[in-house]
């Protein structure tokens, strides 16, 4: 749920707070002007960092210095923690249903393929679906793993991104 709906509950956007937070601004009230103040979003994150110490967190369901809402609280960046969940649950999903459409996808191809062209071709089919879910995962994660070490590949899966620091 918190996937489907996160663009409505959270408060505040992905842009503004994780993507690019110094493109986007905030309007608090400043108790020391006296009037409506602007500010960027990252300068704000800042000030709004989670510690780890009693009075300097800012922690579940309050609200920082700028009046802004964290309803799950602040990283130690500053950012709202609600929108990295929010942001995170939507990837997931996405990743799981692409991987059960291609997944289904795939199935519906060489199921009609083995009911078509009966004998060797169903026999083929059959042999290296089972030779594939006989493998044992853990095995071929770390194969895959030492393999890709090196490529682009190896980069999306360690968590780094490609618009920076991928070459080739």
């Amino acid at each position: 749920m918190l996937a489907v709906f996160a663009p409505a509950l959270g408060p505040t956007t992905v842009d503004a707070n994780i993507a690019d937070p110094y493109l986007h601004t905030i309007e608090y009230y400043s108790e020391e002007t006296g009037g409506v103040e602007e500010m960027y979003v990252g300068d704000a994150n800042g000030d709004a960092q989670s510690r780890g110490q009693g009075g300097e967190n800012v922690g579940p369901l309050s609200y920082d210095q700028y009046d802004r809402f964290h309803p799950f609280g602040t990283l130690p960046s500053g950012k709202d923690l609600f929108t990295f969940m929010a942001a995170g649950a939507r990837v997931s999903l996405f990743i799981g249903v692409a991987s059960l459409a291609l997944a289904g996808g795939a199935a519906v191809v060489f199921a009609l393929a083995t009911a078509y062209y009966k004998g060797l071709v169903d026999l083929g089919i059959v042999i290296t679906s089972d030779s594939i879910q006989a493998m044992p995962q853990l095995l071929v994660i770390m194969l895959a793993s030492f393999v890709l070490s090196g490529t682009w590949l190896a980069n999306l899966y360690n968590g780094v991104s490609c618009s920076r620091s991928c070459s080739g």
